[in-house]
């Protein structure tokens, strides 16, 4: 995958009273402030498109994985529910 523009994250794995668990710390793009940012060609929300993909596939190995983790960061962008 091309990374250019991308910012990086920094996964941690640290041991709790509940085990091990993974913390992911995340800085998204800023500038991209829709609520759909796929429907917008803009420079912001094109790498935060790129950003949403890699963290989206960090996100369902954890999953399949069974691995407890928390996201936590920088969004700069509206989460819906």
């Amino acid at each position: 995958m091309d990374s250019r523009g991308l910012r990086h994250a920094l996964e941690l794995e640290v041991d709790s009273q509940f085990g091990a668990m993974t913390l992911l710390n995340v800085h998204m793009k800023s500038g991209c402030f829709v609520d759909n940012y796929t429907r917008k060609d803009s420079k912001a929300c094109n790498t935060l498109a790129k950003q949403v993909k890699v963290l989206d596939a960090w996100v369902e190995q954890k999953e399949a994985e069974k691995s407890p983790y928390v996201i936590l960061g920088d969004f700069n962008h509206r989460i819906k529910t």
